[in-house]
């Protein structure tokens, strides 16, 4: 991603459920995401603040709101492949997508399939920081902060969910945690 600028989502605090987005250490918050419930999450940006909420079990679709009217402004729905689409209020469809074999980085593309945004370290390192880097042609769309802090709640959930599988897996066949 040429001309990109990267970026960091950290966990302050390993019990707190909370998110802030940092160009460097010690530099203010650009954005921030924390979680209400298992299944919800509220973001608030320089622009604006607003909720995501998931509903759904086999195909989960992912509803983005304003917080102070409740108002949607965009839905992420997922289609049986595990591909998933966000359509803005202004009809603009993106695609979330893994950006390789091992499904650790994930990227937003625009409906040319450019990446816009890339998210990397799914898995242990997730509560400590997710590198996020913002490619050059993110800026000429008005959805940007909602897709940097969207990709991070979609992260967080599958991680969730695969940590729950395996606690089932291991119930069930009577196996040790791993």
């Amino acid at each position: 991603m040429n001309g990109a600028a990267e970026l960091h989502w950290r966990q302050p605090k390993a019990p707190e459920q909370r998110y802030v987005l940092l160009a460097d250490r010690g530099d203010a918050p650009l954005a921030e995401l924390w979680w209400q419930s298992n299944r919800r999450a509220a973001a608030a940006a320089p622009y604006g603040t607003g909720n995501f909420q998931r509903s759904g079990k086999w195909l989960p679709t992912i509803t983005a709101c304003r917080a102070d009217d409740g108002v949607e402004i965009a839905d992420a729905n997922q289609d049986w492949r595990g591909r998933r689409t966000l359509q803005t209020a202004t009809g603009t469809v993106f695609t979330w997508q893994s950006t390789n074999f091992w499904r650790t980085e994930w990227s937003w593309r625009d409906p040319a399939g450019i990446d816009l945004i890339r998210f990397a370290g799914r898995g242990g390192s997730l509560r400590k920081n997710v590198p996020t880097t913002i490619g050059s042609s993110a800026a000429q769309y008005a959805a940007l902060e909602l897709l940097i802090a969207l990709g991070l709640f979609m992260l967080i959930l599958a991680a969730r969910d695969g940590a729950a599988a395996n606690a089932a897996t291991n119930v069930a066949t009577g196996a040790a945690p791993v």
